[in-house]
């Protein structure tokens, strides 16, 4: 089964099936936080992050798993990485070896599914060998096992890339409505994307109409280099009180998690867990634009083209303010550099076949931002969209919300020469 309401599918299927959920989570910045949540939901059920255990820990764990059945009570949702069940002696992947051989495990899912056929190719191979360390090894269990996957973007040709690369065929299939059309979509052309992002926060932070609250903000960039520098920026139109954090794919496991944890933190300071830090703005790589949900963030930009409009997608999910009278934004700040640097990144790539995937990605994301005659949140919806709402509605256009229905969300200052460029 493929679904897009998230954790809530293999937890339920868990607690009615019973014994033990494995949920592979593909990036490590939010598996503690649906462990976490998991915890939560049920005195019957006992959720863990294996990437997040000491050694201690996982020693007991694996204890317990050996002695689990679908007859215990207390249910175990078992959340970890690819990294965790791979290699030639690897202690989970033979607990889960036995869990299954014994009929115990309830249900395997795959959340943020879209990120193994998009990194497993390349960049992470590991993603591609959960077939072999998991997926293939289903077949021991006397029962057979539900699978489920789970995210909010999965365009065709992706589901297709990940079932030849897991060998999981999904029977049944679930897409909820994924409209948008409460966030205006902008592009801003500008030589100087650093002073449109600038721009974007103090709008966001400081709103001119005094009677509404600033919202949270997420900015993301293609190059961790570029971070310092946008980090450096926004430091310097903050009001005091107000911390600008930064995270990538090199940022340390527990500075990741005190770093979660500030930016999903209330603006209310009463309501605030952490005194020493107020997080309103995030600086972030594209690893961050899956699962990091905040209910005061409204805004969000980016310096350069998505490589995926997944990318772009992901990101503007993001936006999920509660109890806000804003105009919710998500912004792209582009210019010549950006398109290049992010092109010069693809050559970069070893492998032939990944550069022309990349490409093929970049040009559709190209046709988006640049050439798209029509309504962006239609041309979205006719990619992503729920086939339920209806042709019509998809391409109805937004009237106001995007760049192509409202010349005023799109060019900046210099801005139509930069387009030209690019054109």
């Amino acid at each position: 089964m493929w679904c897009r309401r998230k954790s809530v599918v293999p937890l339920a299927t868990l607690m009615m099936r019973g014994g033990v959920a494995v949920i592979v989570v593909p990036l490590l910045t939010i598996g503690a936080g649906q462990a976490a949540a998991a915890n939560a939901m049920s005195e019957d059920l006992d959720a863990f992050h294996w990437d997040d255990m000491n050694s201690a820990a996982r020693k007991d764990l694996l204890a317990r798993l050996d002695a689990s059945s679908r007859d215990d009570k207390k249910r175990i949702a078992l959340f970890v990485s690819p990294q965790a069940v791979d290699g030639a002696n690897c202690p989970l992947r033979t607990a889960i070896v036995g869990l299954l051989a014994r009929d115990a495990v309830g249900v395997v899912a795959v959340d943020e599914l879209h990120r193994v056929p998009l990194d497993g190719v390349v960049f992470r191979k590991v993603f591609a060998r959960l077939r072999a360390n998991l997926f293939d090894r289903l077949e021991s269990s006397p029962r057979r096992v539900p699978v489920v996957g789970m995210t909010a973007t999965l365009p065709l040709d992706l589901q297709e890339q990940f079932g030849a690369m897991s060998g999981v065929k999904f029977d049944v299939e679930e897409r909820g409505d994924g409209r948008r059309r409460n966030i205006a979509i902008s592009v801003r052309f500008n030589a100087t994307t650093a002073t449109a992002l600038k721009a974007f926060v103090v709008k966001h932070r400081k709103p001119e109409d005094e009677d509404k609250d600033g919202v949270k903000v997420v900015l993301y960039s293609n190059h961790a280099k570029r971070m310092k520098n946008l980090t450096a920026v926004v430091e310097k139109v903050l009001p005091p009180g107000e911390d600008v954090s930064s995270v990538a794919g090199g940022t340390g496991g527990m500075m990741k998690s005190y770093i979660t944890e500030a930016w999903r933190a209330s603006l209310d300071p009463e309501a605030r867990t952490l005194e020493k830090i107020n997080c309103t703005v995030l600086v972030a790589k594209g690893a961050a634009n899956c699962g990091l949900d905040c209910r005061d963030c409204g805004a969000v930009a980016r310096e350069g083209p998505p490589a995926h409009l997944i990318d772009l997608l992901q990101e503007m999910g993001r936006i999920r303010p509660q109890g806000y009278d804003c105009p919710y934004e998500y912004l792209i700040a582009l210019s010549v550099a950006t398109w290049a640097a992010l092109l010069l990144r693809i050559e970069t790539t070893e492998d032939a076949g990944e550069r022309k995937r990349q490409r093929g990605y970049l040009t559709v994301v190209l046709r988006l931002l640049v050439l798209q005659s029509g309504c962006i949140h239609a041309a979205l919806e006719g990619a992503f969209g729920n086939p339920s709402v209806g042709v019509a509605a998809q391409a109805a256009p937004c009237g106001d919300m995007c760049w192509n229905c409202n010349p005023g969300l799109t060019l900046d200052r210099g801005g139509r020469a930069e387009k030209e460029v690019v054109l």
